[in-house]
This record gives C-alpha cells, sequence and structure tokens, in this order.
C-alpha cells in the first residue's frame, strides 16, 4: 500500500533470536530504523507460536519501542521479513509506517448469531465510509466470518479496499492469538481504518497455483467440509497426493490451500477466479477437513497449495516504489 510517497516511511525486520523478547527488540529495531527516531503511526508484529508463554511481556516490550503508535498483530504459523520466511521454528517479523496525513483509527470486531441473523458487534463504531480509507485487518478464522464482513461492506461501503487476513498460529478454536495496542483476543477480528490514505493501493501476490480438479461442495457445515463432487473430502485429498509430482507433493507436505471460486458463471476457472483459504485440519474419522472461512454446499472449490510468488506481487504492483511488506497466512 503506498501513499504520500515523498514523506511516507516504511521499515521492516525479522529475527530468529532463541529469546522472545530479544527477537521482538531486534524485529523492531530494524523495522524502526528508517524513521529515523519518528513514532510510527501503525505497526505490526507477527509472533511465531513457540513465543506464545511470552506474548505479554512481547507487547509490553513493543508498545514502549512505539512510543504510542497504533500496534496490530497476532501470532502466526509463518513470518516473514525483507527477503527472508521462518516457518514452524522461533521467529519475530515487525512491520512500522509513519503516514503523514492518515489518521489511523484501530478496531475491534466479534460476530454473534442472532435468531436469523448474525450481529458484527463494534462495526458502528468503524467510519467504513470516510474519503479515501483503507481497512487493515487480521481475523481469528473460528469465529469470525469474514466472508459475511466483506459481503456488508460490498453493500454498504462500495469501493472501501480491504487488506488483510486470517491469523495462522492456533490450530484448533480458541488458541488464536490477535494483538491489538496491549490487548491480546482470542476471538473476533482487530483493525484499522486508515483514513486520508489518498491514492492507496492493494497488490496481492498469487502465491498458490491449482492442482487437481475442481469439485462441488456436495457437503458442508460452517467450516468443515465433509463431501467434495460426492466423495469424502479427506479421500479428495488423499488421492491429489498419491497422484501427484515429486515436488507437487513436497509443496503439499509443507501446507495444503484450498480456494472457493467467487464466481458460479464461468466455464473455465483460472488465476483470480478463487478466494485462497488455509487447509487447517483433517478428521480421519468422518473424512472432513477444517478450513479458514464458512463454506456452503454447492459451490465450487479446487485444492490449492503454496508457492512462492514474489515475482508477482513486485508485477502486480507496477512502476512504483515499494516501501515495505508484511504477510499473513
Amino acid at each position: 500500500m503506498t501513499t504520500r510517497l515523498a514523506n511516507l516511511r516504511v521499515g521492516a525486520g525479522i529475527s530468529t533470536r532463541r529469546s522472545g523478547l530479544a527477537a521482538t527488540e531486534d524485529a523492531l529495531g530494524a523495522a524502526l530504523a528508517p524513521l529515523d527516531g519518528a513514532i510510527p503511526d501503525l505497526a505490526f508484529l507477527f509472533v511465531a507460536p513457540q513465543f506464545e508463554d511470552e506474548l505479554e511481556s512481547i507487547i509490553e516490550s513493543a508498545n514502549a519501542s512505539l512510543g504510542g503508535g497504533t500496534l496490530l498483530g497476532c501470532v502466526a504459523g509463518g513470518v516473514i521479513g525483507g527477503a527472508r520466511e521462518v516457518e514452524d521454528a522461533p521467529a519475530v517479523s515487525a512491520w512500522a509506517a509513519t503516514l503523514p496525513g492518515v489518521r489511523v483509527r484501530p478496531f475491534t470486531l466479534t460476530y454473534a448469531e442472532e435468531e436469523e441473523h448474525g450481529v458484527f458487534d463494534g462495526l458502528e463504531e468503524v467510519p467504513t465510509r470516510a474519503p479515501d480509507s483503507v481497512l487493515v485487518m487480521l481475523a481469528d478464522p473460528y469465529t469470525f466470518p469474514a466472508h459475511l464482513l466483506l459481503d456488508h461492506l460490498n453493500e454498504h461501503a462500495p469501493g472501501l479496499p480491504v487488506v488483510g487476513g486470517m491469523a495462522s498460529g492456533g490450530i484448533v478454536a480458541g488458541r488464536t492469538r490477535l494483538i491489538a495496542d496491549d490487548e491480546i483476543l482470542t476471538e473476533g477480528a482487530i483493525g484499522a481504518i486508515l483514513e486520508g490514505a489518498h491514492g492507496a493501493t492493494a497488490v496481492v501476490s498469487q502465491g498458490c497455483r491449482p492442482v487437481g480438479e475442481t469439485f462441488a461442495i456436495t457437503r458442508a457445515e460452517r467450516n468443515v467440509v465433509f463431501e467434495l463432487g460426492g466423495q469424502p473430502a479427506l479421500k479428495r485429498v488423499e488421492e491429489l497426493y498419491t497422484t501427484a509430482t515429486e515436488r507437487d507433493q513436497l509443496l503439499m507436505r509443507r501446507g495444503l490451500h484450498v480456494g472457493q471460486a467467487t464466481t458460479e458463471l464461468k466455464p473455465e476457472l483460472g488465476r483470480g477466479d478463487f478466494v485462497i483459504r488455509n487447509l487447517v485440519g483433517v478428521d480421519r474419522d468422518t473424512g472432513a477437513d477444517a478450513r479458514t472461512g464458512a463454506r456452503q454446499a454447492g459451490s465450487r472449490c479446487a485444492s490449492l497449495f503454496v508457492q512462492w510468488a514474489r515475482s508477482g506481487i513486485v508485477r502486480s504492483a507496477g512502476p512504483r516504489h515499494r516501501c515495505g511488506k508484511a504477510r499473513v497466512r
């Protein structure tokens, strides 16, 4: 995202030190260095699950270093900083920016179902119709249906850019950790509205490529898919793995993702036609798999796996200054 590049300052850092506090100090130090002593308007902190027991002290230290700037983040299964990516190992990644002329308004949201409809608590306080705004958000995949919020915003705040992701650090419900300034939340969503972000642009790396067939979701409940094309979802995944190339099998072992078609009208689906979700677990007794985001029977989906595509995001950005990046998976 870019805005008023002449005055914008952005920094990013990553550390793999064995102490969570030490790693946070290193990562934030690298992220704050390009700001030349200025207090960041917005900062992100992504912490590996290995440091979860230190999270309170990590956040306290981070807020002290930021000097009052808005802090958002989460515990994440994989973190990235600069050109380095760390998965399944202790690490902390930080990103910080000064945003001149931009007002950063943090928020927290929760979701509850009441009778025949759902309610997003806290949304009424988010100025989604402010001009030249961008909404940045991180959400818990188990308790927050981000797709319903996007549907609401598409109807009531059309044109509002929404960027962010689903927190991946908690492998079961209740283990997600979201960071909102000095708070640690285990459900809902956290984020900020950036008011006055004139000229802001969001770019997305392809990140994944499809493998195998595209199936209809023939049985699903919330974020759990029981059947794909009339067969147990786990059976479809196992069939895909056994017929994949050796390289594809290696990539699938590193992390299998799925995508749901964004339209039912196109006869041929390709790049840009799927919303990518994490595969967060499987139940061998039922053959079901659990994914971030709800699913409805009848939707088309395809299995996808992670493929690093840095060049894709650079091409998407076009001839702009690349000021910094952060990723949550």
